[in-house]
């Protein structure tokens, strides 16, 4: 009967397992990452976040010529984002110099069709992984953009929009994506784009600044959400920029900053993701970064951060055991303590236990949050676990060990 229940226990983890991809990409944590490395999105799989702001840069890709593209970057980043199930929010932007009159990256192209081109190789290209597309970044920064309101709408957002649905139906197409630097310009280029092309944005997005969660939120509440249901009532806005400089106003004012918002995103039903700025410090003298350069240690924010994700999964995690503790609701529980005891006394004394206990402090606090919602999967996971906690019960002392 043990095995019959074992087995029973294992299929409903494989009927899990989709639920599990979709809490991941319904996750409300994401961070900037510009181009990642591999290390940093390992740093990534860490912080435990469920999403990624990655720069789709035009100029990058197809800086040779037209049709002329160098993928290899992103190829690896989508491949390694994916392999840890870390969802990606694409933005693209920057024309590269053969399409700008100027040369500049942040100069409107001189064709509109280029961009369309490229956004459709772009998100044909990625479509089986990245399913949301921002077009460019922060449009009202001259540093960014020095065309018009009218030339973001007709020559980047609606060929953008449409090369985007062309190559991926089921694609999402982000934007604004603007500075809150002027908040006055700010708000008439949100109510702008949203009057004339707000059909051609899926969600909303925002980057805000400032001292305090307080000030964002009452500038994100009562005027950017407000004119977006005026103009586009029901649309989810998401907060794709935010952060505090540790330069000039240090890491513990950061990580108390990064703990508030996340309890403030919480607490809004309107806003849907937050991408903090950003991962990681470069050579740069502003230092906005959770990771320290060159050596990536973490600040005090990757800490509070961490927490705060795997906190709100299930509570009360301090025995480690977590899909456990979601099941029995207690790490009091003595099968909670069983479970702790032959990892302590038998996985955590060798090689391959330890790597073990590594993969499944990755995966397992968001299958918990799962299970602790709902009490048949409870159930079923406790009357899977049973006999699990009677052969870890009844091992003898020298299991394990070598003659």
């Amino acid at each position: 009967s043990y095995i019959i229940t074992l087995l029973a226990f294992l299929i409903t983890l494989i009927a899990i397992i989709p639920n599990f991809a979709e809490a991941i990409e319904d996750s409300s944590w994401g961070i900037n990452t510009h181009t990642p490395t591999n290390d940093q999105l390992e740093l990534c799989s860490e912080l435990g976040v469920g999403w990624i702001r990655v720069s789709f840069n035009w100029a990058d890709v197809e800086a040779a010529g037209k049709n002329q593209f160098n993928w290899g970057t992103l190829d690896n980043v989508v491949a390694q984002a994916s392999s840890r199930n870390i969802h990606i929010y694409g933005s693209i932007g920057d024309t590269p110099p053969w399409a700008s009159a100027s040369g500049g990256r942040n100069a409107p192209p001189t064709s509109a069709s280029d961009w369309h081109d490229f956004v459709h190789a772009c998100v044909s290209r990625y479509s089986y992984w990245v399913h949301h597309w921002g077009m460019w970044n922060e449009p009202n920064l001259p540093q960014f953009w020095t065309g018009t309101w009218e030339d973001y709408v007709n020559v980047i957002l609606i060929p953008g929009y449409q090369a985007a649905k062309a190559a991926d139906p089921d694609c999402l197409v982000l934007g604004p994506g603007l500075s809150d630097a002027n908040r006055v310009d700010t708000l008439e280029f949100f109510d702008s784009v949203m009057e004339n092309a707000g059909s051609y944005i899926d969600i909303a997005t925002q980057h805000s600044y400032a001292g305090s969660v307080s000030d964002i939120m009452f500038f994100i509440d009562n005027f950017i959400y407000a004119l977006l249901q005026d103009r586009a009532p029901g649309k989810e806005l998401w907060l794709t920029e935010t952060g505090w400089r540790t330069d000039t106003q240090g890491e513990d004012f950061q990580a108390t900053m990064y703990w508030e918002m996340c309890e403030a995103i919480e607490a809004r039903e309107h806003i849907g993701k937050v991408f903090f700025y950003q991962l990681s410090d470069g050579p740069e003298p502003e230092l906005w970064g959770i990771v320290r350069y060159p050596d990536n240690s973490h600040k005090p924010a990757f800490s509070q951060y961490q927490s705060y994700i795997s906190g709100s999964t299930p509570p009360e995690l301090s025995s480690g055991c977590f899909i456990a503790t979601a099941a029995y609701g207690t790490p009091m529980a003595r099968e909670v303590k069983t479970l702790s005891t032959f990892r302590d006394r038998f996985l955590l004394t060798n090689l391959h236990g330890k790597q073990f206990v590594k993969c499944y402090y990755k995966i397992s606090p968001r299958i918990a949050k799962i299970i602790s919602g709902n009490k048949l999967l409870r159930l079923i996971v406790r009357t899977g676990l049973r006999p699990i906690v009677f052969l870890c019960k009844n091992l003898p002392a020298n299991f394990g060990e070598r003659e």
